[in-house]
């Protein structure tokens, strides 16, 4: 988790930075977003000099360059605009390209919502928007979760939850339906345990239920107790779900993954 914070913290200095040169009309280089260690070379594979896994100033760079491009960031005011709910951003046609975008929008209007003391999901969208989140394989309660969670659970951690489920609904699933949602009951205790760690076992079958589609909408993947869970394992919200998905069912990769090995 410490990796995604640091990166976040990377992004939103390599913007800033990013909107001062093209404002001055200097040359874009990524290498001058970032300070290094004495001596240390600015090149590919540096991830670890700027904190970012798996990462390099110019991966960041480019992710940046390429979101000052989009007209409706380049208007400084457009997360304003958001936060006050008179957004009049459009999106094209390619629905696939700007699902993120058009994600956040809905987010956004979700704590505005759940803001105004609207406690029900059900009238937080539109028709045409409940059939977006659908497309995605999402659902407005889980927005709803997140608005009502916003003060402990960012933007971007909901964003990248989000983002498995539709890679496994979209690529695993082939857009099948899900099946019958579990009922509470069904779910293992939360003081059970597995080889000792308890909320494993009932974190497990959240992980399982959410990739299908299939948890109590009454339950949230990513909840006050999971993210307890998270923090004293180490552990992303978003990782843990891919792994899950990765391990295909088998636990004893999962206990060994939460044990550290990875």
């Amino acid at each position: 988790m410490r990796h995604f914070s640091r990166y976040k913290a990377l992004g939103l200095k390599a913007r800033a930075n990013l909107v001062i040169m093209r404002g001055n009309g200097t040359g874009l280089q990524p290498w001058v977003l970032f300070t290094f260690k004495p001596g240390a070379l600015p090149q590919a594979g540096m991830g670890r000099a700027v904190g970012a896994s798996e990462c390099c100033p110019k991966s960041i760079f480019d992710a940046f360059a390429l979101s000052l491009r989009i007209p409706h960031l380049d208007n400084p005011c457009h997360s304003d605009t958001l936060l006050s709910g008179n957004s009049t951003a459009t999106y094209p046609a390619m629905k696939t390209y700007d699902w993120t975008s058009r994600l956040k929008e809905l987010y956004q209007k979700a704590l505005l919502q759940y803001r105004a003391g609207n406690r029900m999901p059900d009238t937080f969208f539109t028709p045409e928007e409940t059939e977006f989140l659908a497309e995605i394989g999402a659902h407005p309660m889980e927005l709803y979760d997140y608005a009502e969670d916003a003060e402990a659970l960012d933007w971007e951690t909901a964003l990248l939850i989000v983002s498995v489920r539709r890679d496994y609904y979209l690529h695993f699933l082939h857009r099948a339906p899900s099946g019958p949602r579990l009922t509470m009951g069904q779910f293992p205790a939360k003081d059970a345990e597995l080889d000792g760690i308890p909320w494993l076992p009932r974190l497990i079958l959240k992980a399982k239920s959410r990739l299908r589609g299939e948890m109590p909408l009454d339950m949230m993947y990513c909840c006050g107790g999971d993210r307890r869970f998270f923090k004293q394992h180490d552990i992303h919200p978003a990782d843990f779900l891919r792994f899950v998905w990765a391990s295909n069912g088998d636990d004893a990769r999962l206990l060994e993954y939460v044990r550290g090995k990875r």
